[in-house]
């Protein structure tokens, strides 16, 4: 294993894994060594094109199992298609879709919404263009009509914007966050709450972390962050991670990226929530924006892997485990993963299947846009050591 800085000027990529190798609590934690395999050479078909910042869902209906993937920009061009993963068989494919297309957008997020087939959606939410935020941006997918379809909510829905996150919490409601609205650089820290059951959007107002003879604190507006559901016997939070946000010296506002994490408390119901400054034992993932992010759905643990430091000209394609049940608090470990790993990379796709993490897409920043580079491959990391007790990964969110 190896921490090495590969000189690409101005631009660095960090490899993760020495703290593996040097007995500490990440390696404790975490003994066997995690190998990413190449899923896409030779076992996929009709990849799609190289893109970063795309949008996925995913879909199961009884043995069939499905990941919906729209959207994504590449160095030149944004893209307006619905693919589709058959992710037993491995088969890429292009949906006939009915209806006018969404705009083409990266930074935008898909839920599936509805427990019954023939009333299952996707809900898009937001995105970018290559002009900014897509304006009155919601646009629905009907899985059983196989169309793009307009669709009117009460209530107000969230103010344009992208890099967001949208966090599924059942099958009738989700909660978006942050995200960049219509001006650049402004960061929003809003969270607005969709009842599909009803049919309304509410913006919340959940209370401040509360310190002694202090203001309340609440998350800063970020960009690029993760939401990671976790629900447990003794916990019901919404967590959030890193993302970029802006920090003021001088006279000047700063767009800097973080590592903090918070949890939105969710025990109390969706009408009564309030905000938690977590603090955490281990070493963090070091600050970045537009990762991914994982879970697993019977147990505590929530995965970052991947994303971009843009302010100091450095990506990762390290993972980490955020131990969320760890009896003497929230506990980080870096995973031992081995040589073989895809390239550092930001607004990369991923999601979960059985117990492997998968990633696709993505792009690596070059010094200015005309070298960028985004990727068209598909790569797998099994955790299935890590998950005990019968556990299941899920892609709670996929970072743009």
């Amino acid at each position: 294993f190896f921490r090495g800085d590969i000189s690409i000027p101005p631009w660095r990529s960090v490899h993760g894994g020495e703290a593996a190798m040097s007995g500490s609590s990440s390696a404790s934690a975490v003994s066997d060594v995690l190998r990413w395999n190449d899923a896409a050479t030779g076992r996929m078909s009709d990849l799609p094109h190289a893109r970063g910042g795309a949008s996925t869902a995913m879909w199961s209906y009884g043995p069939q199992k499905l990941l919906y993937l729209f959207g994504g920009c590449s160095v030149v061009e944004c893209y307006d298609q619905l693919k589709r993963l058959d992710v037993h068989k491995g088969k890429w494919s292009t949906e006939q879709v009915k209806g006018t297309p969404p705009k083409r957008r990266k930074g935008a997020t898909l839920n599936l919404i509805g427990r019954e087939l023939e009333e299952q959606y996707m809900l898009l939410v937001g995105g970018w263009s290559l002009d900014g935020p897509v304006p009155k941006s919601l646009k629905q997918y009907s899985i059983s009509h196989n169309a793009w379809e307009s669709r009117a909510f009460q209530g107000t829905p969230p103010p344009d914007r992208w890099g967001h996150t949208a966090t599924s919490i059942d099958f009738e409601h989700v909660i978006v966050f942050g995200g960049e609205g219509a001006t650049p650089g402004m960061y929003l820290n809003d969270v607005h709450l969709l009842s599909a059951d009803k049919g309304e959007w509410q913006h919340l107002h959940p209370r401040g972390h509360e310190r002694s003879g202090a203001d309340r604190l609440i998350p800063s507006g970020r960009v690029g962050h993760s939401a990671s559901l976790i629900k447990t016997a003794t916990s019901h939070a919404l967590y959030l991670f890193g993302g970029y946000t802006t920090v003021t010296r001088g006279m000047r506002a700063h767009r800097v990226a973080t590592n903090d994490l918070w949890a939105l408390d969710l025990r109390n119901g969706l009408q009564d929530t309030s905000w938690v400054k977590v603090d955490t034992i281990g070493v963090p993932p070091a600050a970045r924006g537009h990762h991914a992010a994982v879970t697993s759905t019977q147990g505590g643990n929530i995965f970052i892997a991947f994303g971009c430091d843009t302010t100091e000209y450095v990506c990762y394609n390290d993972a980490f485990m955020l131990d969320t049940t760890f009896p003497q608090g929230h506990r980080w470990s870096e995973l031992p993963v081995g040589l073989q790993r895809p390239s550092p990379r930001h607004m990369l796709s991923a999601w979960a299947y059985e117990a492997s993490l998968y990633v696709s897409g993505g792009c690596t920043p070059g010094r200015d846009a005309a070298q960028d580079h985004c990727f068209s491959d598909v790569w797998s990391l099994s955790l299935d050591g890590l998950m005990q007790g019968g556990k299941q990964l899920n892609a709670t969110v996929s970072m743009v």
